[in-house]
């Protein structure tokens, strides 16, 4: 699965990551990223990343950014005049990478009528990490690991994807495009950290997602109408073995599980773009444009567990209440209006309405002590109906004073509704822990504010003929109120020893629920994109730089009950003298954990051509300083110090000819060991993989 983070942020939909327009909002909470996308590379046609304008469909709910994932079309797979054909591609590699092979195919049945098909086929074995530099990080704990105590055990996939596409051209301005793309992934668990695999103790999935889609586009001769609308709707749905726990003596400690989590998305929208032209001012042409649109979706989620009936802890209860079922909708609509002068000025302005309800039926456990779970009732049942709306300003200006410089500007501020997941969690940890997992009836909506300034730089000709260089710096800072994330909260009772006479004391007693922290979050960064390219060779490369303050304090009492008077104190009465310690819980030390963006990551390509540039030659080096993920550095399997790594990697391709390339790829070339600290797997990244690739046209 794919969790993309974007300026900072990431899952529970802060980045819109879609397939053809299709969102994909499926959440599982685990000890690692609970949002996942999953699609086969292989039918990826092309990813834009938007990272400021959110003043369009796609922004509902959103506040970093929206992530498109094009897959295949027709248009991709036929060349310019080619009524059939297709392309074939094979690979083969090294450590374990034992087989990736796709094919495509597309048909111009007639100039109002195309079709196009492709299939993947994937084989990953248990693969080696890098030999290079062992450590990988250390838990707040102080516990160490490295490659020999975090092995990436069971990490084999096997997948299977296809898409069907169809394209119905009505008239010479309109079209209809229909799609489908679906994957089957079947894999485990990576982690001997937060999963013992010493005993098969992995959780094995299988995950199938369906994606169908039907756009609409009408762009008559008029500069009044680009009308473009669309409908989706996506399935992602895991289906999870968790085997039995043991004992060192082989008793079953927790029950094993099957369980089934499913959701279901369908959505549509519409959007248009008018343009009207005024008289010259000066010796520039005068124009204003305005994109209007609106958009809704509707989240389903349901989720089941049985039971192994082999004895030991363990109940349904858990697995649903984790992952809850429930409803929610999502509404967004927006207005902008951009002005421009010759491209030399413009200038924008915009306001989008977003508004969300969420609703299900949940509960909350008492759990007195880790083997005394008062729970098995049913729990006390909780209602929750959670609505929100905002209105959000945005604007924004650029200016061209030379040939080539560009200097821009923008503001904006969003809503960002919450999950499923987050309004409806209920229950109790699985595995005996003894911390039950509490919903927040009064959970609020994310509001934040982005601020980003920059210049683009464009340039042809700079040392040579025909040669050109490209380059962007910008600065962002965004202000975050009421982020949600997962923090201990205290029960409503207390526990306590009384010895009449001479002492009594309580001490409360911990669970878990998502809040909202009472102090605004703050992600500064600074991105800079440099590309120069002289065709014969070429030398590019990235850098970002990122300072976040993800901590803050919160309102432990999330329930909507009566909670003891010391329930978030220490009280000790001892020989009639009364002490009540400090609040346990509520600051921003009670955190679990937040993934955090990398300090710094640094990447640069470069590469030569030969023979016509049918020959290329390139290498990519990417440089690694993680920051440390915020949050109880006790109680938080996610906190600690992730140390710095470095990749390079080797690629290279040479096209025999019009039908025919090899590819050549040698991944983590000096087999450094590493593990990404923002994806939340504790198991290292793959070691020196070399890989060749057969690829075909016909």
């Amino acid at each position: 699965g794919l969790t993309v983070n974007v300026r900072g942020q990431q899952e529970m939909g802060r980045v819109n990551v879609n397939i053809d327009g299709a969102r994909q909002n499926y959440n599982q909470l685990t000890h690692g990223t609970a949002s996942r996308v999953y699609l086969d590379p292989a039918l990826l046609a092309q990813v834009n990343v938007e990272k400021s304008n959110l003043a369009q469909n796609g922004g509902a709910g959103a506040s970093a950014g929206i992530v498109t994932m094009r897959t295949l079309n027709t248009d991709d797979i036929l060349d310019d005049g080619e009524d059939w054909g297709g392309k074939v591609n094979v690979s083969h590699g090294t450590n374990e990478y034992n087989f990736a092979g796709d094919a495509s195919a597309g048909v111009r049945v007639s100039p109002k009528f195309d079709v196009s098909t492709a299939v993947s086929r994937k084989i990953i074995g248990n693969y080696h990490p890098g030999k290079r530099n062992p450590g990988l990080y250390q838990t707040g704990n102080g516990n160490y690991y490295s490659i020999e105590n975090a092995t990436p055990d069971f990490t084999y996939m096997r997948q299977m994807s296809g898409l069907v596409k169809a394209n119905v051209y009505l008239t010479e301005n309109q079209e209809l495009n229909l799609g489908y793309v679906g994957t089957k992934s079947e894999y485990a668990k990576t982690s001997n950290v937060t999963n013992s695999t010493s005993n098969n103790f992995t959780d094995f999935n299988e995950t199938n997602t369906h994606t169908l889609t039907a756009k609409h586009n009408w762009n008559p001769e008029s500069d009044l109408v680009n009308l473009n609308s669309g409908m989706y709707w996506t399935r992602t749905e895991n289906s999870q073995y968790r085997p039995e726990r043991r004992s060192s003596t082989g008793t079953v400690t927790t029950d094993s599980f099957d369980n089934t989590y499913k959701l279901d998305t369908v959505g549509a929208d519409v959007s248009n773009k008018s343009d009207l032209s005024f008289d010259d001012i000066g010796d520039g042409l005068s124009k204003v444009s305005f994109d209007y649109g609106t958009e809704f979706f509707h989240d389903k989620a349901k989720t089941t567990a049985e039971m192994g009936g082999l004895g030991g802890y363990g109940a349904a209860y858990q697995v649903q209440g984790s992952t809850p079922g429930g409803e929610r909708d999502v509404y967004g609509g927006y207005l902008t209006a951009t002005y421009g002068w010759n491209d030399v000025f413009q200038l924008s302005g915009g306001l989008r309405y977003d508004r969300y309800a969420l609703n299900g039926d949940t509960f909350w456990c008492e759990t007195q002590a880790a083997s005394g779970n008062l729970c098995e009732d049913g729990g006390t049942p909780l209602d929750i109906d959670l609505t929100g709306d905002k209105v959000s300003p945005s604007f924004g200006g650029s200016i061209t004073p030379f040939d080539g410089i560009q200097f821009f500007a923008n503001y904006r501020e969003n809503l960002r509704a919450p999950t499923i997941m987050e309004g409806l969690l209920g229950g109790d940890h699985i595995g005996n822990v003894g911390v039950p997992f509490y919903s927040n009836s009064n959970l609020q909506a994310e509001e934040s504010e982005t601020k980003e300034i920059g210049v683009n730089f464009k340039f042809d000709d700079v040392l040579q003929k025909n040669d050109g260089f490209r380059a962007k710096l910008s600065y962002y800072r965004s202000k975050i109120d009421n982020y949600t994330t997962l923090a201990y909260v205290p029960q409503p009772t207390v526990t306590g020893t009384i010895v009449p006479g001479v002492i009594t004391s309580t001490s409360p007693k911990t669970a878990a629920a998502i809040v909202n922290l009472t102090d605004p979050v703050y992600i500064n960064g600074t991105e800079l994109e440099m590309f120069y390219d002289a065709r014969r060779y070429y030398l590019g490369g990235t850098a970002t730089f990122n300072d976040l303050d993800l901590q803050g304090n919160y309102n432990p009492y999330v329930l909507d009950t009566t909670y003891d008077a010391n329930a978030n104190n220490t009280y000790v009465n001892l020989l009639g003298t009364e002490t009540i310690g400090d609040p346990i819980y509520g600051g921003a030390n009670q955190l679990y954990g937040i993934y955090a963006v990398p300090k710094r990551k640094i990447t640069l390509d470069g590469g030569l051509r030969f023979f016509d540039e049918d020959l290329v030659l390139g290498m990519r080096g990417t440089f690694v300083t993680p920051q440390d993920n915020v949050g109880n550095p006790t109680l938080s399997s996610i906190v600690g110090k992730y140390f710095k790594y470095r990749v390079f990697d080797f690629y290279s391709s040479y096209e025999v000819n019009n039908n025919l390339r090899l590819r050549f790829a040698v991944s983590n070339l000096f087999d450094e060991g590493y593990v990404q600290g923002t994806g939340g797997s504790y198991a290292p990244a793959p070691g020196r993989t070399a890989i060749l690739t057969l690829s075909g046209n016909f």
